[in-house]
């Protein structure tokens, strides 16, 4: 979610019945990306995703340069339908917020193609 002035203004959720925020639809990518915005800057909390198609989940951080910073999480296919938070709170090892600056990214990738039934969302305080 973003907020301007401690008001809720959008939540970053991406489903196959609307362009999600890298304008694909689950049907035709397995990967979503959100960019911190230019002049902004993100804490970024973490976020759920449901498989449609039973599938792997990565969400690794990116740095302006496109490169891997930080790998957030690894889930093994948690079967279709089936909604996991991320990153695990029992794994421990990723400590939020995590800041990012404009530029960066949050991505996250399923291991098979989704159909209409996926979502995902990233939780962040936009500054």
């Amino acid at each position: 979610m973003t907020t301007r002035g401690g008001e809720v203004v959008s939540n970053y959720i991406v489903d196959a019945t609307d362009v999600g925020a890298g304008n694909d639809k689950w049907t035709s990518t397995t990967v979503q990306t959100w960019t911190v915005p230019a002049g902004k800057r993100w804490w970024f909390i973490g976020g759920s995703v449901k498989n449609s198609a039973d599938a792997t989940v990565t969400v690794d951080i990116y740095d302006k340069a496109g490169k891997v910073m930080l790998g957030v999480c690894s889930i093994a296919a948690p079967g279709a339908g089936v909604r996991v938070q991320y990153p695990d709170s029992d794994i421990g090892y990723v400590h939020r917020p995590i800041p990012l600056d404009e530029g960066m990214a949050v991505k996250l990738t399923m291991g098979a193609v989704q159909g209409a039934a996926a979502e995902a969302t990233c939780v962040v305080l936009q500054m």
